[in-house]
């Protein structure tokens, strides 16, 4: 019997992030598949309908299921699509860790860029690909985690310590236990501890 498919239905970050972060000539140039061509307009990548739109949000949709791989992992996040209400962990985000997560995605998809057009040199962004890949595995571990609160909680030791008073008020069976260890062999039976065997 199959699984029931349970995925976000978008990327966690749009081609207007892409180019905020990196320069929009050189996704242009790892879009455009004719090597004298390169892009002027930012809106033919950015703008829905625009030349190059459509495949730059395929490719942040693969960075985007890369990180949910990662995230729904060790269950550290949940991503049921069939619930009522639906429940995205991800998606739900807000402030600096939405902004994590797009980062992330971005850069991943940098790297598949590259791997669309790999005659393009990208050397500039060789680390930032490697520290995102670096920062994916600390999510997957839960080394990182996102701004969800009970994740957060789920890393705090909380340490009850129990005091005379709780066990006295607990109110619990009390129990006298009998003698733990033996008698000593020199010891008369039935004589008590004081009374040694004499010959």
């Amino acid at each position: 019997m199959a699984g029931t498919p349970s995925s976000g239905t978008s990327a966690y970050a749009t081609p207007q992030d892409m180019v905020t972060r990196y320069d929009f000539r050189t996704i242009g140039e790892l879009l455009i598949d004719d090597e004298d061509t390169t892009i002027s307009d930012p809106s033919l990548i950015t703008t829905v309908g625009g030349t190059y739109y459509n495949a730059l949000v395929t490719l942040l949709e693969d960075a985007s299921g890369l990180i949910e791989s990662a995230c729904t992992a060790a269950g550290n996040y949940v991503i049921n699509t069939s619930s009522s209400p639906v429940r995205n962990d991800l998606a739900a985000l807000t402030g600096n860790s939405q902004n994590m997560l797009k980062r992330m995605v971005c850069a991943l998809t940098i790297e598949y860029l590259w791997r669309r057009r790999p005659r393009r040199d990208i050397g500039k962004y060789t680390v930032e690909i490697e520290e995102a890949r670096e920062n994916l595995e600390k999510i997957r571990n839960g080394a990182w985690i996102f701004g969800i609160l009970e994740h957060q909680a789920a890393g705090q030791m909380n340490d009850l310590v129990e005091l005379a008073s709780d066990v006295y008020n607990r109110q619990g069976p009390v129990e006298e236990m009998s003698r733990y260890f033996g008698q000593r062999n020199n010891v008369a039976a039935g004589g008590g501890f004081g009374n040694k065997v004499t010959s």
